[in-house]
């Protein structure tokens, strides 16, 4: 594996026959030519379908093109701006203009999925979406916007079962799902936590995962009551624990762990039974072995939360971390 800093070598190229080389310069005259047609049309202000038509094939050549973008809002904008002052009501319990805002934006959602296809980590496509889903937002009524949001939603679930660790896909998910509760006026929250439940039986190193429950976990408590607190943190240590156990080198469950432990924290007399608990499974893993930095940084945590620790077993557990990781020596010394 090619380490960071270290210039990569290249292949040697490849010369190109003749062929090969008119074709290159055929779709670079192309592209050319596309781009400045573009480019004069918006001189001009002309917001016409030709335009709209003429932008999506010069981004279909190249969806990195983010001032291509601008025009496309610019251009779409116009559309809207011009549709929304039509006021007759449908039986749909919208207007006219609103109505045709809305097929428009639909329109323009569809065009962008073979891009999304081609390039799915491009930010301006995903930017382009979040403009037209908060247009519809601001244009539509709430149940219309909604459902633009709904679809969008699930698109987002396809894209993260593909690709299960992509923390820019689980952000766009949080805007989705944030969007959705406010059109709805209703909680997603457990249907969220029903969403990283399964992913992260799915990959329990999905650290995007554990990161989204930790979000979720003091508003499952709360909507679901005071009551049900301990047998909620119960379940989530066991499970976490139990994690541990099975991959011990897992970051991401050591995120997830020592976030429980700062959210039961000190504060709470009936929480101290949670640290005590850990405390002891943790000296447990030790005992068996296990030198992973994160567990001698649990126990530090177990140890600081709890208040009271033999002073010999704090000192052991800081020397140890300065024999396993002694590029932060430093930090290790501080903590003596």
């Amino acid at each position: 594996m090619v380490s960071h800093g270290v210039p990569r070598p290249s292949a040697p190229a490849l010369p190109k026959s003749s062929a090969a080389q008119a074709k290159e310069r055929a779709q670079i005259e192309k592209y050319r030519s596309l781009e400045d047609s573009v480019r004069q049309r918006m001189r001009d202000k002309d917001f016409s379908h030709e335009t709209y038509t003429l932008i999506l094939a010069l981004l279909g050549m190249n969806p990195e093109y983010y001032t291509v973008w601008n025009w496309r809002r610019i251009l779409l904008g116009d559309y809207f701006t011009k549709e929304a002052g039509k006021n007759g009501v449908l039986s749909e319990g919208c207007t006219e203009g609103q109505k045709e805002i809305s097929l428009l934006i639909n329109e323009d959602l569809q065009s962008t999925l073979p891009l999304l296809k081609q390039t799915p980590k491009c930010y301006w496509i995903w930017n382009h979406r979040l403009w037209l889903l908060r247009t519809a937002t601001e244009m539509l009524p709430s149940q219309m916007a909604a459902a633009l949001w709904e679809t969008e939603l699930g698109l987002v679930g396809k894209m993260l079962s593909l690709d299960n660790r992509n923390f820019h896909g689980w952000g766009y998910r949080r805007l989705a799902v944030a969007e959705l509760e406010k059109l709805r006026d209703t909680s997603m929250t457990e249907s969220e936590w029903a969403y990283t439940t399964d992913m992260v039986k799915r990959d329990l190193s999905n650290f995007s995962a554990w990161h989204r429950r930790s979000e979720l976990l003091p508003k499952v408590i709360s909507d679901r009551g005071d009551d049900k607190r301990n047998e909620i943190l119960e379940k989530e240590f066991e499970w976490v624990t139990t994690a541990l156990w099975t991959d011990p080198a897992d970051q991401s469950l050591w995120f997830y762990h020592s976030f429980l432990l700062d959210f039961v924290g000190p504060d709470k007399q009936e929480d101290h039974h949670f640290v005590k608990k850990e405390l002891d499974n943790l000296r447990e893993m030790k005992d068996e072995g296990e030198m992973s930095k994160y567990l001698f940084l649990a126990l530090l945590q177990c140890c600081d939360l709890q208040g009271h620790v033999e002073e010999d077993e704090r000192r052991e557990w800081i020397t140890t971390l300065q024999k396993i990781d002694p590029l932060r020596k430093g930090r290790w010394d501080d903590m003596q």
